[in-house]
């Protein structure tokens, strides 16, 4: 039987045609395959044990209801605490002599009692409260942005062009002129805070009864002035800042004064000392069972 030629062509027709499909089929980038979705994290922004920042603002999603909380939290019972701390200013020899007499919680009571009678040269500077519950970290603040200058820019000589303006305009140019010329301008800045800044969390001491083991920071961060550097018509300033800092791991019993530190105020621009001294009161208080 002699083989058909128009048969043949046909066969070869379609077998070109499979492979074209083929090779068309191959050399299209395949679909990459979707990436795993994460894992969901439990927040444990108000949980003592966990590694995410307690003070944490709420997700992005404005999310502030209970599902914040952890849930190991919603099934303790834990005591309402008050916090308070007082800063009085009192002159270095009083504060030396009476130190020698503050053997136990009830010379320290009559002495803050004293105190709050407004002796004589004596002040009180700073006196917060703090609510907290028992194992939790908190943290209150009263801040202002301070803004100053970090990078001056050197004198520049102006020269005013122009078609000749009216003579007050003259005046006004040639005063921004020579005060270029003479005076460094800013041309970078940086913020600091200052003000009042308390931390605090309280452990319940089980070997002792209402005693609380309480982790303290406070501190105070003042602008005291601005320093010139070089000649006083260059107008090279920057700010001097002052911190106060007290605080500590502190055991301390329910309803009694401790003393926190006796410390030397910041001195600010002057050198000098003041004569006086920072003392630092602390007291814990159980508001519920």
């Amino acid at each position: 039987m002699k083989p058909n030629p128009r048969l043949s062509l046909i066969v070869s027709v379609l077998f070109v045609s499979l492979l074209t499909s083929v090779a068309e089929e191959m050399s299209k980038d395949p679909k990459p395959a979707p990436p795993p979705e994460p894992a969901a994290k439990e927040d444990t922004r108000n949980d003592p044990g966990g590694e995410v920042d307690p003070f944490a603002a709420p997700s992005s999603s404005g999310d502030s209801s209970l599902s914040t909380v952890p849930a190991s939290r919603l099934k303790e019972a834990r005591a309402a605490l008050r916090l308070r701390l007082e800063t009085w200013e009192v002159p270095s020899l009083e504060i030396a002599r009476s130190l020698d007499h503050l053997g136990d919680v009830t010379a320290l009571t009559k002495l803050r009692d004293e105190w709050l009678e407004g002796k004589d040269g004596i002040k009180l500077f700073w006196c917060p409260a703090q609510g907290l519950d028992a194992s939790t970290r908190v943290s209150t603040e009263s801040i202002t942005e301070s803004i100053y200058p970090t990078e001056y820019e050197p004198p520049t000589y102006c020269t005013i062009v122009g078609e000749e303006p009216k003579k007050e305009a003259v005046t006004v140019a040639e005063k921004a002129a020579e005060a270029a010329a003479k005076s460094c301008s800013p041309t970078a800045f940086e913020t600091r805070n200052t003000g009042h800044t308390l931390e605090a969390v309280a452990h319940p001491v089980s070997a002792e009864k209402s005693s609380w083991d309480v982790s303290i920071t406070l501190e105070d961060v003042e602008m005291a002035g601005m320093s010139t550097f070089g000649p006083e018509e260059l107008m090279v300033k920057m700010p001097q800042f002052t911190s106060f800092r007290t605080g500590g791991l502190l055991r301390l019993k329910e309803g009694e004064w401790r003393l926190v530190s006796v410390m030397d105020p910041p001195r600010g621009i002057s050198p000098t000392a003041s004569g006086k001294q920072f003392v630092t009161l602390v007291r814990i208080d159980r508001t519920s069972p």
